[in-house]
């Protein structure tokens, strides 16, 4: 009775919905990671474009490392905001301490490691 069932190669499609909660989180994983890379292309040109407005000069080589701390620091925002890990997150939850004024405004200071 079963000589007669074909039996497909097992691969999947590309576009397949996800098949399990496994796939269903790395879809949604893969899916934030793509929203962050998105929202950091639209944000950098505008971000660069505000300092050159305010006179600095940010294609200064003295200032590439500062433009990239700048923005690996909203990629560590972005990322916290939809559960990804980011390399920043340790730096930022050990450097900096804040508090709430009697304003609501925030108020932070750095955590720095004693000198010697």
């Amino acid at each position: 009775m079963t000589d007669n069932v074909i039996v497909f190669p097992g691969f999947k499609r590309d576009d397949a919905p996800p098949q399990n909660l496994d796939e269903i989180h790395d879809k949604v994983t893969q899916t934030r990671k793509d929203h962050v890379t998105a929202v950091m292309n639209d944000m950098i040109p505008d971000i660069i474009n505000m300092f050159g407005a305010y006179g600095v000069d940010i294609n200064d080589d003295k200032y590439v490392k500062d433009v990239a701390l700048v923005m690996e620091s909203i990629k560590g925002l972005l990322h916290r905001q939809y559960n990804l890990e980011h390399p920043f997150h340790n730096m930022s939850d050990t450097l900096f301490e804040f508090r709430y004024n009697e304003d609501n405004s925030i108020e932070y200071t750095y955590n720095l490691p004693d000198e010697e």
